[in-house]
């Protein structure tokens, strides 16, 4: 058997230690933007149920049956988005793909000087089972308060300006937007959740 490990990296000169020190300012304070309760989730629920619908008008015309769909949630540019919540881990039905930011020129409000903002998507796979998950939440939002007498979910739903049916690229793409090819063929190197026949044969049908 040929021997495939690979040679130890060796550190020549010493390294220097510092303490972790964080680039948000704020003192790490989530940065969500204020909503009007009714009117948000109002949104958000018609956005939800139009992509839904989009994924399944598609299934419907290529005839290819799928075990979920997949969904892009975006911030407010600026803002968090709070991904870690969009994900169900108790039943890994509700699955985070991918977190990725695009840098946005604005206007400041203040200033009207033009700055240079993030905005974060997050990529996330639903199963059929669980297409209510987000709705939940969002009724939740509209209609439950906490014992502090806040909205429930009032951070993961105020830190969600918009959601859409994934992009057929876009919404995986682990590297910069810039690099995907166009009209030109490339290699690209493509990961999967396993490799079972099951899992391959839907990543070529797609």
């Amino acid at each position: 058997m040929t021997d495939s490990r690979l040679p130890h990296i060796l550190l020549r000169e010493r390294p220097d230690g510092s303490d972790f020190t964080s680039t948000r300012s704020g003192g790490g304070e989530k940065r969500i933007p204020g909503r009007q309760r009714d009117a948000h989730s109002s949104f958000l629920k018609s956005r939800l149920e139009a992509a839904w619908r989009e994924v399944e008008d598609e299934r419907a015309v290529v005839q290819i049956e799928r075990h979920g769909v997949y969904i892009e949630f975006k911030s407010d540019p600026g803002a968090d988005l709070v991904t870690k919540s969009l994900e169900d881990i108790r039943s890994k039905k509700v699955r985070l793909l991918n977190v990725r930011t695009e840098t946005v020129a604005v206007t400041n409000p203040d200033t009207g000087a033009p700055e240079e903002v993030v905005t974060t998507y997050a990529t996330v796979f639903v199963a059929n089972e669980k297409k209510d998950h987000f709705l939940k939440k969002i009724q939740e939002y509209a209609e439950a308060d906490t014992e502090k007498g806040r909205p429930r979910n009032a951070d993961l739903i105020n830190s969600i300006a918009d959601i859409r049916k994934a992009l057929s690229i876009e919404s995986f793409w682990q590297d910069a937007t810039s690099l995907i090819p166009d009209h030109m063929p490339q290699w690209c190197e493509i990961w999967l959740s396993n490799d079972t026949d099951e899992v391959i044969s839907g990543f070529e049908a797609s």
